[in-house]
């Protein structure tokens, strides 16, 4: 109970100011997927000075989490995945940080009946989701992750 509030409090924090999706990357960083909801935003920076990747959830000017703590260059534990479907595809960046799984997806289906959409970020807790912060934004995972990260086989995840 108390690591699901823990989870819950990273992503459901109390409104503060009212922020863009975009505005959280720093002016040496590249917008690698940003995710706006509410006053809440979930953003993937990519810094080309250190080649590295780095995660921040915010509301308003506060950070609520921050991974890796400061971008120390080539590395970090992000890893990308994708799957492609009929009219689409699916796309996850994962890191792991004190127990929890994050993945970072977004996903396109198209068929003759409908069309599916959606972006979030998902926390998961041994392999079950604890929390599905999903983005009101239109937003995707970028080129430069797919460019720049580690690539693992594709894990379908729990987005409740």
């Amino acid at each position: 109970m108390i690591k699901r509030m823990a989870v819950s409090l990273f992503l459901s924090c109390g409104l503060l100011d009212y922020v863009q999706a975009g505005e959280f990357c720093r002016t040496n960083e590249e917008v690698a997927f940003n995710c706006k909801h509410n006053q809440k935003i979930a953003e993937l920076c990519y810094s080309k000075d250190t080649n590295s990747f780095i995660y921040r959830f915010r509301s308003g000017n506060k950070v609520y989490l921050a991974y890796p703590e400061k971008m120390s260059g080539p590395g970090g534990e992000f890893f990308v995945s994708s799957r492609p479907y009929p009219g689409g595809g699916e796309g996850h960046v994962k890191f792991t940080k004190n127990g929890y799984t994050y993945f970072i997806y977004d996903k396109n289906l198209t068929t003759r009946e409908s069309f599916e959409t959606g972006a979030g970020v998902v926390a998961e807790k041994d392999g079950k989701s604890v929390e599905n912060f999903r983005c009101s934004n239109d937003a995707s995972i970028h080129a430069t992750a797919y460019e720049h990260l580690r690539e693992e086989t594709y894990k379908g995840i729990d987005r409740e």
